[in-house]
């Protein structure tokens, strides 16, 4: 089975021959709830997951920032920053920097809502 029909690029969405699933109603998700949030927070108006995907590709350090709040991620430290400033995706570069935070706690206490941005 191709990646591609499990998550297909935004420059090319899938026809509807190639598509294996449709929620039927997607406006009820967590994801929609997601992209409501991003829309509102950073003034864009991003339709659909092609469109966040695109956005989350091109603003990776604040696609990554709202994940971490608006999924309540816990931690003991906060973090410094995101991502480095114009870093590649490969290798790999550090992610949240100067946090701290249990696993264990994240994966069996999840937040029951997003956490509040810090002002």
């Amino acid at each position: 089975m191709s990646i591609d029909k499990l998550a297909p690029s935004a420059a090319a969405p899938p026809s509807d021959d190639n598509v294996l699933w449709r929620h039927s109603d997607p406006e009820s998700t967590h994801m929609w709830k997601f992209l409501e949030h991003v829309n509102k927070k950073h003034g864009l108006s991003l339709d659909g997951y092609p469109a966040l995907y695109k956005w989350s590709i091109d603003e990776v350090a604040q696609f990554w920032e709202e994940v971490w709040y608006f999924a309540g991620v816990a931690a003991s430290k906060p973090f410094e920053e995101v991502l480095p400033q114009n870093a590649s995706m490969y290798p790999r570069p550090d992610f949240f920097s100067g946090s701290r935070l249990n696993f264990a706690e994240n994966l069996l206490f999840p937040a029951t809502s997003p956490l509040p941005e810090p002002t």
